[in-house]
């Protein structure tokens, strides 16, 4: 049977129905009655910002101000989320450069085969889009109006095409998937449009811009 996870009332992570601590920010949760969501069990203030947390939390997801005294299980989390964005960064070689050193990548779609170097990439800047012959194309949010899609075309016995329509000032972008599934992507892109609106940014995105007491120091000292 598979579990359903629940959104992290405190962080907005999804956490497993298994857990009442979320593996994002640690608050410590318990399940609603009815155990259609999670609740904080008790609410702290943030000591910088006067922010209210959810007791059990590792950092203040207002202001990044660390909370817990277990400093290096925290930058362990850390650590792990910023080699999966080095990670994702070294895969895209092309385009590499294009990318901003604090920028957190969402998601990215690279085809296989023939069509190798063809990237769609989502990122809490901006999205790209990358295809062969060096052709690159790509908006900041702010810039862009809507997601229309996914939408199906069927070619007969030839197969059919995934295709999404992204709206931005300048006029529609199409991004084509061939036989490939876009609606990962399209899911995705509608949250960081989202996030971007709301002026919200991903727990992960969080996690990977924490300043810790010895990297503020070392930052002073220079």
């Amino acid at each position: 049977m598979t579990i359903v996870p629940i959104k992290c009332p405190n962080c907005g992570a999804m956490v497993s129905r298994e857990t009442m601590k979320c593996q994002y920010c640690g608050a410590s949760l318990i399940l609603a009655e009815d155990g259609s969501s999670l609740l904080s069990r008790k609410r702290v203030i943030c000591p910088k910002c006067g922010s209210a947390m959810a007791d059990g939390s590792w950092f203040c997801t207002a202001c990044g101000e660390i909370l817990t005294k277990d400093v290096d299980h925290l930058k362990q989390i850390q650590r792990k989320m910023r080699f999966q964005q080095e990670s994702l960064k070294n895969d895209l070689p092309e385009i590499y450069d294009k990318i901003e050193p604090d920028e957190f990548i969402y998601f990215s779609f690279r085809f296989k085969g023939l069509l190798a170097n063809k990237y769609f990439v989502v990122s809490d800047k901006k999205l790209i889009k990358y295809e062969l012959h060096g052709q690159y194309w790509d908006a900041p949010w702010s810039e862009i109006v809507g997601i229309e899609g996914p939408r199906f075309e069927s070619y007969g016995s030839w197969g059919y095409k995934n295709s999404l329509v992204v709206q931005t000032f300048s006029g529609p972008v199409t991004f084509d998937f061939g036989e490939s599934n876009c609606l990962q992507f399209h899911r995705v892109t509608l949250q960081a449009l989202n996030d971007y609106t709301l002026q919200r940014k991903d727990i992960r995105a969080l996690i990977c811009s924490l300043k810790f007491e010895d990297e503020k120091a070392l930052t002073r000292l220079k």
